[in-house]
């Protein structure tokens, strides 16, 4: 019987309440326990605050924002190469480290996209090439991939210099140049981008639209679909698009500008696969202007299906979301 003071409705109850509170104990308990088993679960590939990049998306293969501060520690061959969890997969030049010591993370709070910091992709001045790394294209680094898109965000210094840059290639194997499938240039003091189809020497400039060229100063979003022929085949695509999302990063929309598409191409002779990719800014000294200054780079995303521009704040919903700050982190 119920006491009418109210001290003892039921004695039932009160036996109930401690199973009761060791279970919001319990709850308490679990969610710091379940993000660390969730990040130390993750591989090194997936280096990004991006929402897309947290390891439940499959077809995202490996991301970098680079707010650790640092593109690549050490070299490809000193302390571990890309094996360092330090590096992030990243596999360094061997002929250079940063001569600031940064280990290229340099660009502060001048990041894309509102972000802490960002990689610096070379460090130049008359020609002198640096700072250069490839990566592996996510976990599946034995068989590799016919199909991948390539997302980043560029930036060229305020006081950049276009020369003829090589700016990213592709290469079924980071040890073998004859491997090469595809470079992305600026060529012969342009600032504006074309490719070259290694196999076959070929060259091919924008197509579609408006030509697009970077405006130093500015971040401009990035991306590449590459698509390999079969073998005897020049059926070989490659797509690009591109466009100017101003000084902060902030004000690319939408699904992004097609400027380049070719699917004629011959883009390897053998069974290869894609692949590695190499981030760079590699610009030869004789024959032609020499580049100088910075190209930064950030957010970078690799998937087997368009990426697109961050959203922005603006209310855009059919890009990406912006970063959310939890980001994976490799034990």
């Amino acid at each position: 019987m119920n006491n009418l003071d109210g001290h003892e409705r039921d004695p039932c109850a009160r036996m109930s309440r401690w199973p009761l509170l060791l279970v919001i104990g319990l709850m308490l308990l679990v969610p710091p326990l379940f993000i660390a088993v969730n990040s130390a679960s993750a591989h090194m590939f997936l280096n990004s605050a991006e929402p897309q990049c947290n390891g439940s998306d499959p077809t995202v293969l490996m991301c970098d924002d680079f707010e650790d501060g640092t593109w690549y520690v050490t070299n490809a061959d000193t302390a571990g190469g890309r094996s360092n969890p330090l590096n992030n997969g990243w596999w360094g030049s061997i002929y250079h480290t940063d001569p600031l010591q940064q280990s290229y993370g340099r660009c502060g709070q001048k990041g894309a996209v509102g972000t802490n910091c960002t990689s610096t992709s070379t460090w130049r001045s008359g020609g002198a090439a640096q700072g250069q790394a490839f990566h592996l294209l996510g976990p599946q680094v034995v068989t590799g991939y016919d199909e991948i898109y390539h997302r980043v965000y560029i930036k060229f210094s305020a006081d950049y210099e276009f020369g003829h840059e090589k700016l990213i290639f592709y290469q079924a194997d980071a040890n073998n140049a004859s491997t090469q499938i595809l470079l992305i240039n600026t060529p012969f003091g342009s600032p504006c981008f074309d490719i070259h189809a290694w196999k076959d020497d070929i060259r091919v400039a924008q197509n579609q639209g408006t030509p697009f060229c970077f405006l130093p100063g500015h971040w401009h979003y990035f991306e590449v679909h590459l698509k390999l022929n079969p073998v005897g085949s020049k059926t070989g695509l490659v797509e690009i698009w591109a466009d100017d999302c101003g000084t902060d990063g902030l004000s690319c929309t939408g699904s992004g500008t097609l400027r380049l598409r070719v699917n004629t191409l011959n883009l390897r002779t053998a069974a290869i696969k894609c692949c590695d990719f190499h981030q760079e800014n590699w610009c030869p000294v004789s024959g032609n202007k020499p580049c100088k200054g910075e190209v930064y780079n950030d957010q970078v995303v690799v998937a087997t299906r368009r990426v697109g521009p961050i959203r922005s704040a603006s209310g855009d919903t059919t890009s990406p979301a912006m970063p959310t700050g939890a980001k994976i982190t490799v034990p």
